[in-house]
């Protein structure tokens, strides 16, 4: 009886431990604190980011006058850049001194931006006192470089007068002070019978 009493004792035992075993760690145990919560946050910050990328800022927009200006401006390089091709032979740099053309900063960036796209040089503004100041332009000319100085004024929305002059040195420069321009729809156009051009 003593040993029949023993072995039921231990039969019962063991079923109890075994269903400690089995049971499920309570909540908050070590199995659900091994996984980090997400950050709402984080999750904040993506949404922002995401429609941030849906909806870019807009630029102002540009006003017409400096539309047509920019235009005129891309009109007068065109026609001034290729004059006398010599100087432009052996440069590493464009200045454009643009102080008496109206238009704006962001119409300058253009224009510059426009000028290195088609000359292949790096563009800056600059006059030809900046340029001295700096060493780059002295009695011997613009070293390694061409100055182009353009003038425009409106003078209505189909016309405009303008001068420009492309320096490499006191015995290479070219251009013109009574230039004008006209506009059909979009395109503007150098009116050369009505200019007079000067090489030194």
């Amino acid at each position: 009886m003593a040993k029949k009493a023993a072995a039921l004792f231990c039969a019962a035992l063991c079923a109890a431990a075994l269903a400690a075993c089995r049971a499920e760690p309570p909540a908050g145990g070590f199995a659900a604190s091994s996984q980090p919560a997400p950050s709402s946050n984080g999750s904040e910050i993506l949404e922002g980011d995401a429609s941030e990328a849906e909806n870019p800022p807009q630029e102002a927009e540009r006003s017409e006058e400096d539309q047509m200006a920019l235009a005129a401006g891309k009109a007068v390089f065109d026609w001034i850049y290729p004059l006398d091709s010599a100087l432009n032979s052996d440069i590493a740099l464009i200045a454009v001194d643009m102080t008496a053309f109206d238009l704006s900063e962001d119409g300058k960036e253009d224009l510059l931006q426009y000028i290195e796209e088609q000359s292949g040089y790096p563009a800056r503004e600059a006059t030809a006192e900046q340029l001295g100041d700096e060493g780059l332009l002295n009695e011997d000319g613009f070293q390694n470089g061409i100055l182009l100085t353009m003038s425009l004024s409106m003078e209505g929305e189909d016309r405009a007068a303008f001068s420009a002059s492309k320096y490499s040195s006191s015995l290479g420069a070219v251009g013109t002070n009574n230039g004008t321009l006209k506009r059909d729809g979009d395109t503007w156009t150098i009116d050369a019978e009505q200019m007079d051009v000067w090489i030194s």
